[in-house]
């Protein structure tokens, strides 16, 4: 009888431990999902990432480019050799709706987070400049159903413009795009030094990988030690 209850409470250490072996186990490998997850959400965000590093660095020497190349022909004979010019215009305008998806929707950018202000102020500069350089803003012209740059400066030859705030405008919104760039870069810059690194995530999901095989293995040979020992198990004799 002593015999069988030693091996009796040994069955239930065993099963106690099981129990703990599998609380580990569960536990890590919700771990090890969300890890896995991490990592690859991770890989995700670092590409986007390195793609808005590459295609801004192109955008800003393109954009500026454009407007300042289409400003001198524009200035020469204004406003009617200004069409590439609001082609480029229009351009930037539909770049910074872009770049506003992009960073809410894929980058997670938060709605209180500086880089918005500069993002609406480039925006709001590009209606600015259309409002008082050709006195016409873009809601204007989309009432008139104005659907080209060329319509729209046919339309804007009688009316009221200023080729001084015209210069004063372009110029605003040239150092506003350069602005943008610079907040761009550093966000970006942030994002990065803030994440950790795509070797340290794999790290971590290789480390919880281990920890659960190793549960897994330790809990396999608890439950064949409890099955042993209740099948080796002697009957207990009447008297």
């Amino acid at each position: 009888m002593k015999n069988f209850s030693r091996r009796h409470k040994i069955v239930n250490k065993l099963v106690l431990t099981s129990i703990a072996v599998s609380s580990i186990f569960v536990i890590n490998s919700v771990y090890f999902s969300f890890s896995k997850n991490k990592l690859s959400n991770s890989i995700k965000q670092f590409e986007a990432l390195d793609a808005l590093l590459t295609s801004t660095a192109t955008d800003q020497i393109s954009t500026i480019a454009n407007l300042k190349n289409s400003y001198s022909s524009c200035i020469n004979n204004f406003p009617s050799n200004c069409e590439n010019y609001f082609t480029y215009l229009i351009q930037t305008r539909n770049r910074i709706k872009d770049y506003e998806i992009t960073f809410s929707e894929t980058l997670g950018l938060k709605k209180e987070d500086q880089l918005n202000d500069y993002l609406s102020k480039v925006y709001a500069n590009t209606d600015n400049l259309a409002k008082k350089s050709f006195d016409m803003s873009f809601k204007e012209a989309k009432k008139k159903k104005i659907s080209s740059s060329a319509d729209y400066i046919k339309f804007i030859q009688n009316k009221n413009f200023s080729l001084r705030d015209f210069k004063l405008s372009d110029k605003n919104l040239t150092n506003s795009i350069n602005s943008l760039y610079v907040e761009i870069n550093n966000w970006v810059k942030e994002e990065i030094n803030k994440s950790k690194t795509i070797p340290e995530i794999k790290r971590d999901v290789n480390i919880k990988y281990f920890i659960l095989m190793f549960s897994n293995i330790l809990l396999f040979f608890v439950v064949c030690s409890i099955d042993l020992m209740n099948n080796n198990a002697q009957p207990v004799k009447e008297g």
